[in-house]
């Protein structure tokens, strides 16, 4: 997570992995700062490549956790139809949020991480969750902005950005709990696993 763009009533843990909302501090008025709502986004952008992340919502009440394009507006009140896509959950409901009119989603269970991966040499965006393994929401779109992870929360309870494993057979994360009991895969990392950690 990138400090610098935080809006003042964000907490961020010192690892620059976490936000939640706390007291307004007194922070400098600079031009990438959100200057309205929880709104932080991500220390690097892509304009190329694919890319994906893990974010633990937990419980949560009201964030979104997407991308946001460079020039997506910061001061004033954001317009969540200017240069966003993301997955949403406020009062209760979960929602898509694009360009367009913002559309309800119904999972099947309550939504405790989200999976966002780029693909930035296909032009698509798919959220999914990586517990159930279930698609959410893809997008389709010809990107010609650098996009940046971007999150916001209205809640103490922080978002968490997940160490994600790498394994021989592709990348998965902490949050997959549905493991089989004749799985040999140790979840507390082997010789050929590496992890890494986006900031």
């Amino acid at each position: 997570l990138d400090p610098n763009t935080a809006e003042a009533g964000l907490i961020l843990s010192s690892n620059l992995t976490r936000v939640s909302r706390g007291e307004k501090w007194k922070v400098p008025d600079n031009p990438e700062r959100f200057e309205c709502h929880g709104v932080v986004m991500a220390s690097e952008g892509y304009v190329e490549g694919i890319h994906s992340w893990v974010v633990e919502v937990g419980d949560n009440t009201a964030w979104f956790v997407g991308v946001a394009t460079e020039t997506f507006q910061r001061k004033g009140r954001v317009n969540i139809r200017s240069g966003l896509w993301a997955v949403a959950f406020s009062k209760g409901n979960y929602s898509i949020i694009s360009h367009q009119s913002p559309t309800i989603y119904h999972p099947k269970r309550k939504l405790w991480t989200i999976r966002v991966q780029l693909d930035l040499e296909k032009g698509s965006l798919t959220f999914s969750d990586p517990i159930t393994r279930t698609n959410i929401h893809s997008f389709s779109h010809s990107w010609t902005e650098r996009l940046f992870p971007v999150f916001y929360t209205g809640s103490e309870i922080p978002l968490q950005i997940l160490p994600v494993v790498l394994r021989n057979d592709g990348p998965y994360d902490d949050s997959d709990n549905d493991w089989d009991e004749g799985d040999d895969r140790d979840r507390n990392g082997t010789s050929d696993k590496q992890h890494q950690q986006a900031e």
